[in-house]
């Protein structure tokens, strides 16, 4: 039994471990270097493949794959079935031409990849009598197999949801922006805005010119002085920056009135903070007449 613990055995097997007589024709750290370079040129390799194989499918199917498809509408969101229709036309043609200038990209990294592998492969050869070399080239082999079923069924999984958006027809969905958009549009509704006034629509290349000069006199924002008095109305204190700016000599400029605006802060936000304790105390101990 005592052939567990035989010291002698061990001592042989510790001399063999730390064995002083290196071997200087096997640069095994050589060796790692290249493999690890190799087994990353093989991986970059490997994903940019089907990346461009993933794109050119896509193009030639006539489908956007979600990340690349444009979801950009209209503020409006007018429900015109010929006007979505060609709105979302307008939108996959610059995602297909986007496609193919990532197709063509692609294309020229993989080449440059390529040909970095058949140098590297060079490199390797004249390690192939060393004694670790099959074991090290069939470990990255198998790695490489895996990614590549893993990217597989990954593309596959992406290709299928994809195809089911355009069969339900829910590439762009126009419904759900509306929804998103209203509730949008709602939280963020401005105090400024006079809402006795009708909602009207414009497209923004329209002539100023033409549109109706007493909807324009009559609006609330129709000018900036109107803008900055309804701002001081609500920032109550004349601000520097409700000026308007000036860049000569000796006259007031967006950075100086930030910079006076910044220094006078701490200072009006202590008043502040004193005129509400003195609300607070007379609210508590009203005055008795």
């Amino acid at each position: 039994m005592n052939e567990f613990w035989d010291t002698d055995a061990r001592i042989q097997k510790a001399n063999s471990v730390f064995n002083t007589d290196v071997d200087t024709s096997s640069d095994f750290s050589s060796v790692s270097r290249i493999f690890r370079e190799f087994e990353h040129k093989l991986t970059k390799e490997l994903h940019i493949w089907w990346e461009i194989a993933s794109l050119e499918k896509y193009v030639t199917s006539q489908m956007i794959p979600r990340g690349l498809c444009i979801k950009k509408f209209p503020s409006y969101m007018h429900r015109d079935e010929v006007f979505m229709i060609s709105w979302n036309k307008i939108l996959s043609d610059c995602s297909f031409r986007l496609m193919e200038l990532m197709i063509e990209h692609k294309t020229k990294v993989h080449r440059d990849v390529k040909i970095e592998l058949k140098m590297i492969e060079k490199d390797i050869e004249q390690y192939k009598t060393q004694t670790r070399f099959d074991n090290i080239y069939e470990s990255i082999k198998n790695n490489i197999k895996k990614l590549e079923s893993d990217i597989m069924e990954s593309k596959k999984k992406k290709y299928n949801r994809d195809s089911l958006d355009y069969m339900k027809d829910q590439v762009y969905n126009w419904a759900s922006n509306r929804r998103d958009n209203k509730r949008e549009y709602n939280s963020q509704r401005s105090i400024l805005k006079n809402t006795s006034t009708p909602k009207k629509v414009s497209f923004s290349s329209v002539d100023r010119d033409s549109l109706d000069g007493s909807l324009a006199g009559s609006s609330p924002i129709s000018s900036q002085s109107n803008r900055s008095e309804k701002a001081k109305d609500v920032f109550v204190g004349e601000q520097h920056f409700l000026k308007k700016s000036h860049t000569g000599a000796g006259q007031w400029t967006q950075k100086n009135a930030n910079r006076e605006l910044w220094k006078r802060q701490p200072e009006e936000l202590s008043r502040e903070q004193d005129d509400k304790n003195r609300y607070v105390l007379r609210k508590k101990n009203p005055k008795k007449y």
